[in-house]
This record gives C-alpha cells, structure tokens and sequence, in this order.
C-alpha cells in the first residue's frame, strides 16, 4: 500500500450532518468530473504515505492555500501512478464549539483551484495534440 486517504464517501463511511454531506458530495462530483480523480472524497485532508513517495511529487504545484491542496495532492499522485487505497471514516456532529470555516469563501476558493487545475490540464491536453498533429 502507498497511499492510505481516510473518506467519508466510501464504503463504511458517513457524515451524521446531512446538509454537509450532501453539499460535500456534490463538490466531489464537481471535482472528479472536471479533474478526473479516481478517489471518492476529494477534500478529506488526511493521509499517510512514505516520505520517498511525496517526494517525487511537485510540492510548489500543490501545497498551498487552504483545504484544496489534497485535491491536488490526489491528482498528482495519481498522475505520477501512485497507489492510492481509500479508507472509511465516520465524521459526528461536533458537541461543543463551531466551525471557524467560512463555507461560502471556500466553495468560491475551491472552485477556482479546481478549475485551474482543470484548465492547465486541458491546456497540456491540446499542445499534445496539437504536437502530434504537426508531426503529420
């Protein structure tokens, strides 16, 4: 095993907060379509992996911001065909305090990292072709 991502969308996994569960499982959706990860819950946050392994993966194209990092993490990672196994986590509604995440900034925050992301992607896309069809 290389990489272990704790998830709440996988199989043995949930949220008890309903309206957090949906809203987060339509940002996956959202992200997997556009950046093609394989992984069911792209804003988990958590993993484990070898030093050697995060090594090969371009730290300055991935760590920075906020919360969206790991959604780019999991794109490298599985770009650069790293093993990525999916564990099952529970997440309770909290018993005391609040969350100091501002949700609106970061839906805002996490949809333009996501579609930048998309974007350079689809842009290395078509100067393949564009290679490929000039060798013709």
């Amino acid at each position: 095993m290389i990489w272990s991502v704790v998830q709440d969308f996988c199989p043995g996994g949930n949220m008890q907060d309903k309206k957090h569960y949906l809203a987060s499982l339509f940002f996956n959706w959202f992200i997997r379509i556009n950046i093609h990860t394989q992984v069911q819950d792209n804003l988990g946050g958590y993993f484990i992996t070898w030093r050697k392994r995060i090594n090969q993966l371009p730290f300055d194209k991935i760590f920075f911001g906020y919360g969206e990092y790991f959604f780019r993490l999991l794109h490298y990672a599985q770009k650069n065909k790293l093993s990525i196994v999916e564990i099952p986590a529970c997440y309770t509604v909290r018993k005391v305090g609040s969350s100091k995440s501002n949700f609106i900034k970061m839906l805002f925050t996490y949809t333009s990292a996501a579609l930048k992301l998309k974007t350079n992607l689809e842009s290395k896309i078509n100067s393949y072709y564009c290679l490929q069809f000039k060798d013709l």
